[in-house]
């Protein structure tokens, strides 16, 4: 069993604040939005915790003159009830009270159509570092956790709406893939996406 350090998405999240600092005093445009949806991983490496409830917060921004919106989007996701057995290699079925959970650092480039529409669809992808952990109590280990996390690739895409001159509503959808080892097994941490965007808009 191994537990990873989170310094590699920190590391990224200062490069995030040092990309978007020179922006604050320039003419930018941009969006924040905090997403409400869900997260599907693949069936065979998630089962059954492969349905988790998903939050997020999604960045863009992009100067006057810039044809796209660099991107930086947190995602989280955890299985919102707990399971009674997984299979642990080397061991076999364990029973207990198990619960999995996702992080993702995904960052890159998004392009919007109709920017002075009110109707704005969307594109976009990029790297994405992605975590994930297993836990359970177990009458047998009493308490065991594993974390691991991996680098790969996300898209997404969707269309939003400007209801008012700031405000957003919209949807996103998008697929994400890094692999991660847990309990040494070798496991997909990312999957399918979909959520309801709500947020602030600038131009």
């Amino acid at each position: 069993m191994t537990n990873k350090s989170n310094t590699p998405l920190l590391l990224l999240v200062f490069l995030f604040l040092a990309l978007i600092y020179p922006l604050g005093t320039a003419n930018a445009a941009g969006n924040v939005n905090v997403l409400f949806g869900f997260k599907l991983l693949d069936k065979d490496d998630g089962d059954p915790l492969q349905e988790q409830s998903e939050g997020g917060i999604l960045v863009d921004f992009k100067s006057e003159n810039w044809p796209l919106s660099i991107a930086v989007d947190f995602l989280g996701s955890v299985s919102p009830t707990e399971v009674d057995t997984v299979t642990v290699p080397g061991t076999g079925q364990v029973h207990g009270d198990w619960t999995g959970d996702t992080d993702e650092f995904n960052i890159g480039v998004r392009k919007y159509w109709g920017s002075h529409s009110v109707m704005r669809p969307f594109l976009g992808g990029g790297l994405s570092l992605i975590s994930a952990q297993l836990e359970g109590k177990t009458g047998r280990f009493d308490y065991v956790r594993d974390t691991d996390y991996g680098v790969g690739l996300w898209i997404n895409g969707g269309v939003s709406w400007a209801l008012l001159k700031h405000l957003n509503i919209g949807f996103d959808f998008r697929l994400s893939g890094a692999e991660v080892t847990l309990f040494d097994q070798k496991y997909q941490a990312g999957g399918f996406h979909a959520g309801f965007l709500l947020g602030y808009r600038w131009e």
